[in-house]
């Protein structure tokens, strides 16, 4: 599949540490995950290290093995059948053949023309068995590479998961998988269905942060294609507004002419910056990739509220200032600070606080939202938070949570759904943002039974 975007343009040390890290894994025959928010840049690292074979060939120089890596879109499968499975795998392998070693070359045409019409799903599964075997003989480790996997996991079959994870188990040594997501593998609606594949992709991760400065300017310059120049001031201006978050400072870039004609003052036009359609977009996108604690602190930030943060505990303080800096949002060295003028002022504008992380407090035997302790709750919603407490992001059946919160005499007389709904709900009202839009206590479906989640952060909206 052709892509129309130049990559040569990209520079050779396109976003450097990101790719280094994913050589690592390369080398090491190891698959993981590629990470970042919307608009980080995650896809647009994806496509180059598949379409740039001549930096990653640099960065393999004096190895044993040839690599390669080959981009594969599982969102765009015709159909759900085994065979047509195996063969959108054969056929990607066919789109990269010119980056192959002749031998490979030859092979790989060979099997795609035979088998690319087949509806067999053993013929197309032999196929592609074959050819990997040919990848063995020849010294060369393919790196499946599967943008916006979260998505496929949405709606691909158990067959499709299990396919994947036999091919790579069979081909360890010859085979990987990067796959690229907006969340880790535990926000997936249904993390389960990757099965012994979760641990694979999630056991290495690589977060797409901000860009670097020389990504950065090198982005100002593609955008604007000779068209207009920036002088040194409006530059920094722009980097400083957007953070160097790549969505932010496209929007910027392709927005800044029009504001420039009119010569303003450079900071009044932050407040015209969060007035425009497509910027306001932006912003709401990477606060739906936020947990509801993420937010909090980052609304805090925004004020420069020094005691609200040091309120904080300081363990939660820490991961939350950590999560935030690998997600490009946070200045990654000195005190906590936001990176981008333009998301600080969207946080410090902001209406109402947000309630905080739950937890439970071992000294006070109290449950915790954010700072203050949760009372109001009846004595059996208080049960049924604490046994979720104690089990934060597992998922519980219904049974569970009935056997593990209600008194022993009414499991006997036996308790409904509907009253295992009507607590959930009452609780969702006290401690949700939104209880018809739940980031604490999510359902999930499942057979024969399905039950609830407890995500004491409040699991981010673009991970539903």
């Amino acid at each position: 599949m052709a892509d129309l975007i130049d990559w040569r343009a990209f520079g050779t040390n396109y976003r450097q540490k990101e790719i280094e890290q994913i050589v690592t894994w390369l080398r090491e025959g190891r698959s993981g995950s590629v990470i970042g928010l919307a608009g980080s840049g995650k896809s647009n690292l994806l496509r180059y290290i598949c379409h740039r074979p001549d930096v990653m060939e640099k960065l393999f120089k004096g190895e044993s093995l040839h690599y390669i890596l080959v981009p594969v879109d599982l969102n765009d499968i015709p159909d759900e059948t085994p065979a047509t499975f195996y063969r959108v795998l054969l056929r990607a392998i066919y789109e990269r053949q010119a980056n192959l070693p002749e031998p490979l070359q030859k092979k790989t045409n060979a099997l795609y023309e035979m088998y690319r019409t087949t509806q067999d799903p053993f013929l197309a599964q032999s196929a592609l068995r074959e050819l990997l075997g040919y990848f063995q003989q020849n010294k060369t480790r393919l790196g499946l590479v599967f943008d916006r996997f979260d998505e496929f996991c949405e709606m691909a079959t158990p067959y499709m998961i299990n396919a994947l994870r036999g091919l790579r188990d069979r081909y360890k040594g010859i085979l990987v998988f990067i796959v690229g997501m907006r969340q880790e593998a535990a926000y997936l609606a249904d993390p389960t269905i990757l099965g012994e594949l979760y641990e694979v992709i999630d056991n290495h991760i690589c977060w797409v942060p901000m860009l670097s400065e020389a990504d950065a300017q090198g982005m100002i310059d593609r955008e604007l294609r000779g068209n207009m120049t920036l002088n040194d001031s409006e530059r920094q201006f722009l980097l400083n507004l957007s953070g160097r978050f790549p969505s932010l400072l496209k929007s910027l870039i392709h927005w800044w002419p029009a504001v420039a004609a009119q010569n303003p003052a450079l900071e009044p036009a932050l407040i015209a910056a969060l007035a425009h359609p497509p910027l306001k977009t932006r912003l709401r996108e990477i606060e739906f990739g936020l947990s509801v604690a993420e937010i909090n602190f980052l609304r805090e930030l925004a004020k420069n509220n020094t005691s609200a943060i040091q309120n904080v505990n300081s363990l939660n303080r820490k991961s939350l200032w950590r999560s935030l800096k690998r997600k490009g949002i946070c200045t990654p060295t000195g005190d906590p600070a936001i990176c981008s003028n333009l998301v600080g002022a969207y946080f410090e504008q902001a209406g109402g606080r947000l309630r905080g992380p739950i937890w439970f407090d071992e000294e006070t035997k109290q449950i915790f939202q954010g700072v203050h302790p949760l009372t109001g709750l009846q004595p059996l919603e208080q049960k049924v938070l604490a046994f979720m407490v104690g089990q934060p992001r597992a998922r519980l059946t219904k049974n569970e949570i009935i056997e593990g919160a209600w008194p022993e005499p009414a499991q006997i007389k036996g308790v409904t759904d509907d009253s295992l709904y009507q607590t959930i709900a009452s609780l969702r009202r006290k401690i949700e943002p939104s209880p018809s839009h739940p980031q604490f206590i999510v359902n999930w479906r499942g057979k024969p039974e399905g039950g609830y989640q407890l995500f004491p952060e409040g699991r981010p909206r673009s991970g539903n």
